[in-house]
């Protein structure tokens, strides 16, 4: 096994006669997920906890250790690389929807807000203010 984040994780601190599985329950609406990461554990381990999560009638994804901390990174790095792009946008616009009074209520709100005003200018690059 390779020395991965979640692997190094497990391998030291978790004692060698313990079976370990990652469970991550995805649910929403529309999507109904439990991914299972068998990191150290037999295949009668691995099926109780199928058996288990069996009732949520989710479609099962297995992922390897390896698999789990190659998507974490991809959603990390796609997460940061968004903000990015976003705040350098805002900062642009001289405009942070969190200080806002119809954006208060967290960033998903400020998404639509920012795409409901479009960038003006004054017929050069230079972003002109909503009026």
């Amino acid at each position: 096994m390779n020395d991965l984040p979640q692997s190094n994780k497990r391998k030291n601190l978790c004692f060698k006669d313990v079976d370990i599985i990652s469970l991550y329950s995805l649910h929403g609406p529309t999507v109904s997920l439990e991914v299972l990461i068998r990191y150290r554990a037999p295949d009668s381990s691995l099926r109780v906890v199928e058996s288990i999560c069996r009732c949520f009638s989710s479609r099962f994804v297995y992922l390897t250790c390896e698999d789990h901390d190659l998507v974490t990174a991809n959603v990390q790095a796609v997460t940061r690389t968004a903000f990015l792009i976003m705040g350098t946008a805002w900062a642009g616009r001289r405009y942070y929807p969190w200080e806002e009074a119809n954006t208060s209520a967290g960033l998903r709100p400020s998404k639509s807000t920012s795409r409901a005003a479009p960038i003006r200018t004054n017929g050069t690059s230079t972003p002109v203010s909503p009026s």
